[in-house]
């Protein structure tokens, strides 16, 4: 039951930042999992991400002496607007990377 209640919250978490255009990609062994300069650089990335709607605190960010000019090694994730037209579940669900994929291969094929 916890597990399931677990999963119903994170599903629901996914589809708002979905949503809201709040999913990121990054090299995660680089910029998290070693100790390091990287490990920094990690910390600026999260930063970014997390604080993409504050222009000031952007702005203070890319003030610090210690962070480059353009910070390398992430990218915002777009994701289409769709929901999930099985019939046996009312809830949305989130496109993974193969129905995106699928999707833009259809599309092509149609054209």
């Amino acid at each position: 039951v916890d597990a399931i209640k677990a999963q119903e919250k994170l599903t629901k978490f996914l589809f708002k930042a979905t949503s809201n255009g709040n999913i990121f990609a990054c090299n995660g062994d680089q910029y998290f999992a070693r100790p390091g300069p990287s490990l920094l650089m990690g910390t600026i990335i999260m930063a970014l991400c997390a604080y993409q709607h504050e222009p000031d605190v952007i702005r203070a960010i890319h003030n610090l002496p210690f962070v480059p000019e353009s910070v390398p090694g992430y990218e915002k994730v777009v994701f289409p607007n769709t929901t999930n037209t099985d019939t046996r579940s009312n809830s949305s669900s989130i496109p993974d990377i193969e129905d995106t994929l699928l999707q833009e291969t259809s599309s092509d094929n149609n054209n």
